[in-house]
């Protein structure tokens, strides 16, 4: 743990642990009057309130920001899950992105279908596209 983690912790500004954990990050940066602005990023670390992640895009402080990460695990059913949260970006330091995360829910890929593709593509394809890409 870092002197400065172990500082925010000891002046309780860290209420949720956070987790060390990498997937992938899918993000779009929504900003009023223009269409979204989308990338992909790596996380870095990930509680109930925020999520730390890797980006090469613009990103001011405020920006609503809707991600969708790759879950490590498939559902039950085998289906891919993705893990969607929305919030707001709290700070930035490149490569570094925090958000704020307002909402969260893990979903299935069949349950994403027609509600995130405007951001984000079709889930499935990207998926699809991952493991095609693993196998080079």
């Amino acid at each position: 743990m870092s002197a400065l983690r172990r500082r925010a912790l000891a002046e309780g500004q860290m209420r949720a642990p956070r987790y060390d954990v990498r997937m992938n990050v899918r993000y779009a940066v929504l900003r009023q009057g223009q269409p979204p602005v989308k990338g992909l990023g790596t996380s870095v670390n990930v509680s109930r309130t925020g999520l730390l992640f890797t980006a090469n895009g613009r990103f001011d402080k405020g920006d609503l920001i809707l991600a969708a990460l790759d879950w490590p695990l498939p559902a039950i059913d085998g289906q891919p899950l993705y893990l969607v949260v929305s919030g707001h970006v709290a700070r930035v330091k490149r490569p570094l992105v925090a958000i704020s995360i307002r909402t969260h829910r893990l979903w299935r890929a069949s349950e994403l279908e027609g509600k995130y593709e405007v951001f984000f593509g079709s889930p499935r394809a990207s998926a699809s596209e991952a493991g095609n890409l693993r196998a080079c």
